[in-house]
């Protein structure tokens, strides 16, 4: 009876919480044609290398980054995060922050920017690391920040955002409308970041997903794929 009593209670709290994502994260937010405001720091999280060639909708979006800090005022701090999937050693050409940069400085230069608003952060190997990561890089008086975030992965990347960089003004945009496959992908993925948002350091935070992802995925299967699989292509 009450292995029955907890397992009920598990399921109407997994629907709870499901249902909950779907209302607060399943609309993707388009980033406009023209900005109506301007931001301190820009963050793009990676997507993936695929022989040494950035995966997803990763190109655009640094070029998005590049055309706001063309036109703001004040030039934004650009943080390009990714060292890419799986704890394994990588040549530089599959690190996902040094290609961004080997494609967003010339873009800058072209239009007289100087790309020392450009930083790298190369050491996350998921969303979660991409935030808490990213968050140490950004300068003082930071306040407004924009994450562009691929489809694929928009939702959970707004949820992580929002939590560890709640002292900011967060936006996260996308370049595309999330799928409806790609929406039902998510829902596992983003339920199992929830717990570690519960957790109250990010030392701790990064420890546990690390232990779980080495657990889960083996170290000797990381190196298979550069890029996280999809049902839903692309």
């Amino acid at each position: 009876m009450k292995r029955t009593f907890w397992i009920l209670g598990g399921i109407i709290l997994v629907v709870i919480i499901t249902g909950v994502l779907l209302v607060q994260y399943t609309t993707t937010i388009i980033a406009p044609a023209v900005l109506s405001e301007e931001f301190d720091a820009i963050i793009i999280p990676g997507q993936g290398v695929r022989d040494g060639i950035l995966w997803g909708d990763a190109p655009q979006r640094i070029m998005l980054a590049a055309t706001i800090a063309q036109i703001q005022n004040k030039k934004p701090f650009i943080i390009l995060s990714g060292y890419g999937r799986g704890y394994i050693p990588r040549e530089e050409r599959e690190i996902e922050a040094t290609l961004m940069y080997q494609q967003l400085v010339p873009l800058l230069e072209k239009e007289g920017i100087s790309q020392e608003i450009v930083l790298l952060e190369n050491q996350s190997h998921h969303t979660l690391e991409n935030a808490i990561y990213s968050q140490k890089l950004l300068p003082s008086g930071t306040q407004k920040i924009l994450v562009l975030s691929s489809s694929k992965s928009y939702y959970r990347t707004k949820l992580i955002f929002s939590s560890i960089l709640s002292e900011y003004d967060v936006k996260v945009y996308s370049l595309t409308t999330q799928t409806q496959c790609q929406k039902i992908q998510e829902i596992p993925r983003t339920l199992a970041t929830l717990p570690m948002l519960l957790i109250p350091t990010d030392v701790a935070k990064l420890m546990l997903t690390k232990t779980l992802y080495l657990h889960f995925l083996g170290e000797q299967n990381q190196g298979s794929s550069l890029i996280s699989p999809s049902l839903c292509g692309g």
